[in-house]
């Protein structure tokens, strides 16, 4: 157990104590996105941050149909909760309904232990799942945020250990271009970083995922090409507010 405490503390040490300093995003930022497929909308996305608790920040990601799509009724909540001070979550939850079959699963994150619980709630029961890890071990919302603190690039890399589902996958994510972005907020310039992250589950893909950050000190996500509920589509800034 000795050595558990003291990793955990040189964890802790090695980064940021106090909360949310230094961090380009702070409780009360909103972030609301359109999804469209093939040119067409198809739904909405919203990214935010909620009211601090300590040093622990809820951060969220909402998607759901609407325009043509709103005829299959799919939505998916993610909620995780984000420690301030080691930049690694605590726990995650992601409920979505699907036309009409819902699901929500939950991730609990032990640090000391090297352990992620995974609770799965179907209509037909709950089961759970411990998952061994890395001490790093983020999650898909996590890893988006962290990289908002990272200083980009074009050709950095910056390695994460990402939990999606019950299996924890390396990923490599790389700045491959810096390009003007249309946004609701006019044209910006940002970072187009690509996450291959080859997930299962909830968040498989066929395709890399591309995340577009304002290249100022907000790193906002202005953009993001990925698989959503409705397929493989993108999704672009209509409206920001600051925390």
């Amino acid at each position: 157990m000795t050595w558990k405490i003291a990793a955990t503390l040189a964890l802790a040490a090695a980064l940021p104590a106090a909360a949310g300093e230094g961090l380009p995003f702070a409780p009360g930022e909103q972030v609301d996105l359109t999804v469209t497929y093939l040119g067409i909308k198809m739904g909405s996305m919203r990214i935010s941050v909620g009211k601090a608790e300590g040093t622990v920040w809820p951060l969220f990601l909402q998607t759901r149909t609407e325009g043509l799509a709103s005829i299959a009724d799919l939505r998916q909540h993610i909620a995780t909760t984000w420690d301030t001070e080691t930049r690694l979550p605590r726990s995650s939850q992601l409920d979505a309904l699907e036309m009409k079959y819902w699901h929500s699963d939950t991730t609990r994150f032990d640090r000391v232990d090297g352990k992620a619980t995974v609770t799965v709630r179907r209509k037909s029961g709950v089961s759970e799942d411990v998952v061994d890890m890395p001490p790093d071990t983020v999650d898909f919302l996590s890893l988006v945020f962290v990289l908002r603190t990272r200083p980009l690039a074009v050709g950095d890399k910056h390695a994460f250990q990402v939990l999606a589902g019950k299996k924890v996958t390396p990923v490599l994510a790389e700045v491959v271009a810096r390009e003007q972005v249309d946004t609701g907020a006019g044209r910006l310039p940002a970072f187009k970083v690509r996450v291959p992250t080859g997930f299962t589950g909830q968040f498989s893909e066929k395709e890399p995922t591309f995340i577009w950050l304002s290249d100022d000190a907000r790193r906002i996500p202005v953009r993001i090409a990925t698989s959503f509920a409705i397929g493989h589509a993108v999704a672009s800034m209509k409206a920001y507010q600051p925390g």
